[in-house]
């Protein structure tokens, strides 16, 4: 859900084209680490962020769980 709901913040500050440098370029430059050599595809439409995730033995709860984001991954390649 976590690039969903970045898109809808930069979105709503007017930054939408700044999204992808935040979340590939500089992220990775700042941790020294490779640049993904693929891509992600998000989709403007309304999706409802799960209420919780499988992880390890139990599960996890995400930010903004049950609530209706406007942007959702929509593949990758």
């Amino acid at each position: 859900a976590a690039l969903a709901l970045y898109a809808e913040v930069f979105e709503k500050a007017g930054a939408l084209n700044m999204l992808e440098g935040f979340s590939s370029v500089h992220c990775a430059a700042f941790y020294k680490l490779p640049q993904n050599k693929t891509s992600i595809w998000l989709l403007k439409e309304p999706w409802t962020v799960p209420d919780s995730y499988p992880f390890d033995d139990g599960n996890l709860i995400p930010f903004r769980a049950g609530t209706t984001v406007n942007w959702h991954l929509n593949g990758t390649r």
